[in-house]
């Protein structure tokens, strides 16, 4: 079998070293006795190495790797913990088996402190698979900015209306069809702790979509 190889794209770089190296390592981790400490142990290491002594470590108190769990400003939240931390990205596609679209909007914006989204069509139907959610949004003063077009007569007025006049939310609709033609989607979901979530892909505000 022949290789070739050719030098790796300025863009792509980062991703591909750093990757090369979060296999190797968990390779290795695998293949280490079963104690916690000394995971741990090879991991801090390992961090000592790249970054010196400004190494975030990890924490070993009780001689398990811990996790954070929550950040909180006093204001009540849901308990229950996204499915995704937030280090990590997943692909949603609604699968039966697996968490839907609106599962995950769900556990996400109930700890949201602003919230933008950018949304070609819009459904009453779609607004009640996170209907309480965004209820909740508006009853605690959670700023939520939605920018939507008329493209193709999709939206419903109906669900614009409920958006803006009920739940106060600030909607913009791009009502040129003929030169522009919004079909973007993506909601932005900003936290005051810095730790924000972004959803980008082709769900329209619908039930179809949603579920």
């Amino acid at each position: 079998m022949q290789a070739t190889s050719k030098p790796i794209p300025a863009e792509r770089r980062d991703a591909a070293l750093s990757g090369s190296v979060q296999r190797t390592l968990r390779e290795h981790l695998n293949a280490l006795p079963e104690a916690p400490h000394k995971a741990v142990y090879t991991t801090n290491e390992l961090l000592r190495q790249i970054a010196g002594p400004s190494a975030q470590l990890v924490t070993d108190s009780s001689g398990d790797p811990m996790e954070l769990q929550s950040l909180t400003d006093g204001r009540p939240r849901y308990a229950t913990r996204p499915l995704t931390p937030l280090n990590e990205s997943t692909l949603i596609t609604n699968a039966r088996r697996d968490e839907s679209l609106a599962q995950a909007l769900n556990l996400e914006l109930a700890t949201a402190d602003r919230v933008d989204l950018l949304c070609a069509f819009v459904k009453w139907s779609g607004i009640q698979s996170i209907m309480d959610t965004l209820a909740m949004l508006h009853e605690q003063g959670v700023p939520v900015r939605l920018l939507t077009t008329t493209y193709m007569g999709a939206t419903d007025a109906t669900a614009i209306h409920r958006l803006a006049d009920e739940l106060g939310f600030q909607v913009k609709v791009n009502y040129n069809t003929g030169t522009t033609r919004l079909h973007a989607k993506s909601w932005m979901i900003y936290r005051n702790s810095g730790f924000h979530t972004a959803f980008i892909g082709s769900s329209n505000l619908s039930h179809a979509a949603m579920v």
